[in-house]
């Protein structure tokens, strides 16, 4: 996935509304995660979201990213792209490998790649 995907948690700011303090998503945030799920419903055209599957997260992303952020917006993007039904544990419970992040260097583009190992009684 060629595209610097945003951290969600690192992209919040505080906003008062109606005398209650809530935490929004900087103004670039919302678009870079909408152009993120749409990579992933075109790389991903699954007849129904699988559960349980292994994961692999290949990052290559910039020295100062959060990873655990990265995945968080990962996790929120493929389910809503329909590739996982949801990102809670009682349906996202497969093993994870986390390869080590490659760090970005200038010029590069960033990717990340994403693979999932369906349970051998689940076909996609």
């Amino acid at each position: 996935m060629p595209l610097l995907t945003p951290s969600k948690k690192n992209l919040m700011r505080p906003s008062s509304a109606g005398g209650k303090t809530l935490l929004v998503y900087k103004a670039n945030c919302k678009a870079q995660i909408a152009a993120v799920v749409s990579i992933l419903e075109l790389q991903w055209s699954l007849s129904h979201p699988v559960e349980h599957p292994t994961i692999i997260w290949s990052l290559h992303m910039a020295d100062a990213q959060d990873r655990d952020g990265v995945i968080t917006t990962l996790l929120d993007a493929l389910v809503k792209a329909k590739v996982l039904r949801d990102d809670a544990v009682r349906v996202n419970n497969g093993p994870w490998l986390v390869e080590k992040a490659r760090e970005l260097r200038q010029g590069q583009t960033p990717e990340h790649r994403i693979t999932l190992l369906w349970p051998k009684n689940r076909t996609a």
